[in-house]
């Protein structure tokens, strides 16, 4: 982190887990990496950000496991009811920025700063970590899934981005460079079973999970087939999964924004909280402030830190 080359070695190939790029500022030559990228935004949503991220969690939680969606996976409960090292909300930060380690990713960062719809390969890499660890329901997949898809919704819209869907093609390079950056981001923070899944998105290919993230958003607009449960209240469901879908986005948003204005537009040369004061406020949060969506409590966390009213 701090002021280096954009351009790093040369290559889109990095050579150690400290040459993967998540972005630059080419104005004032600032360069971070995944891995100050990754630390930051857990910094941040263990200290300011705490109140959201715990507050995210648990509505999760709770839509999850109501009644109706009884067979959710035990290995996905752990990560929001007994988070010992790592949290659901750490695993988003972990998965949301993979997609910027294909070699094209990292070429375009190095070139210009930039990885357009990275986020599609992150979230194809986190719905097949999510299935991997068990989970089916479409109630348990899409907040985790839509909050890593739309962390930049501010720049990229849902529309933008299923077009980009049908468009994507990810060979075996840019499977290998997205699990090399999982692996480097996993020296820092421990992801559950990641060994195991490795070998099985090998096996399984990532091909399939690009297919099934569309089908995912295609029940979006379609709740009457996918969300809820037969003879169940589908929009109400839906309800619930925008709400959490909302809340999840909504902290890994604006961690994403602290962590990038910390390390990129100040160099790494100030803390988590001055970087939130100095301006790093998503405007997704005055988006829930406005609505009352966020508890109070929490709302007034943030009212308080940033001087909204």
């Amino acid at each position: 982190m701090g002021e280096s080359s954009v351009r790093g070695s040369g290559t889109s190939r990095p050579r150690s887990c400290e040459e993967y790029v998540a972005g630059c500022d080419k104005r004032i030559g600032c360069v971070e990496t995944l891995v100050d990228h990754v630390r930051s935004m857990v910094e941040v949503l263990r200290g300011p950000l705490r109140s959201l991220a715990h507050y995210a969690e648990r509505e999760y939680l709770h839509l999850v496991r109501t009644p109706e969606l009884g067979g959710f996976s035990t290995d996905i409960a752990k990560l929001v009811e007994d988070p010992r090292d790592v949290n659901l909300m750490e695993i988003l930060v972990v998965f949301h920025d993979l997609g910027k380690c294909t070699p094209s990713s990292q070429r375009s960062l190095r070139e210009r700063c930039t990885a357009p719809y990275h986020e599609v390969a992150s979230a194809a890499l986190l719905l097949a970590y999510l299935s991997f660890l068990g989970a089916s329901q479409l109630e348990a997949l899409l907040p985790p899934v839509l909050a890593v898809l739309l962390h930049h919704h501010a720049m990229r819209g849902l529309d933008h981005i299923r077009e980009q869907i049908l468009r994507i093609r990810l060979g075996p390079k840019d499977l290998e460079g997205a699990l090399r950056g999982l692996h480097c981001v996993c020296e820092t923070l421990g992801v559950p079973r990641v060994e195991e899944f490795s070998l099985w998105i090998q096996v399984e290919g990532l091909g399939k999970f690009i297919k099934a993230l569309d089908k995912l958003l295609n029940d979006i607009e379609n709740p009457a087939g996918g969300v809820g449960t037969p003879g169940g209240d589908s929009e109400a469901s839906l309800a619930k999964v925008y709400r959490s879908s909302i809340l999840l986005t909504a902290a890994l948003s604006v961690a994403d924004n602290v962590a990038a204005t910390l390390n990129r537009r100040l160099c790494g040369k100030v803390g988590v909280w001055e970087a939130l004061k100095a301006g790093a406020l998503h405007r997704f949060v005055r988006y829930l402030l406005a609505r009352e969506i966020l508890r109070e409590e929490v709302a007034k966390a943030f009212r308080d830190v940033l001087g909204v009213t």
